[in-house]
């Protein structure tokens, strides 16, 4: 699922790219080579493409189940997801208080 604002950004990006099925016309080689060259410019070590991935489905994690979750993240299993699944004790404190309070 898409944010409004996400879907407005794309939009954009879409009215300045040639019409096509990607909104991006780049391979993905080309995307992780360019975002390689960033972090070394902006002297990040030990960093990758696949490191945003992660750092998105944790932040997600937060927000919505974990069937949703295997859902947007494209997972057949729920095992795969306990990875990024990686709640304080305090946030699930928070959540046990929020349950009570609806309760």
């Amino acid at each position: 699922p898409l944010t409004p604002n996400a879907k407005s950004l794309l939009s954009e990006a879409m009215l300045c790219t040639p019409r096509s099925k990607f909104v991006f016309s780049t391979s993905k080689y080309i995307a992780v080579l360019a975002l390689r060259n960033c972090f070394k410019k902006l002297g990040i070590v030990d960093l990758h493409f696949h490191d945003t991935r992660h750092e998105g489905i944790s932040r997600l994690a937060k927000i919505y189940g974990i069937l949703d979750l295997a859902k947007i993240a494209g997972h057949s299993s729920v095992e795969y997801l306990l990875t990024y699944y990686q709640p304080t004790i305090y946030e699930l404190v928070d959540k046990m208080k929020k349950l009570e309070k609806n309760n």
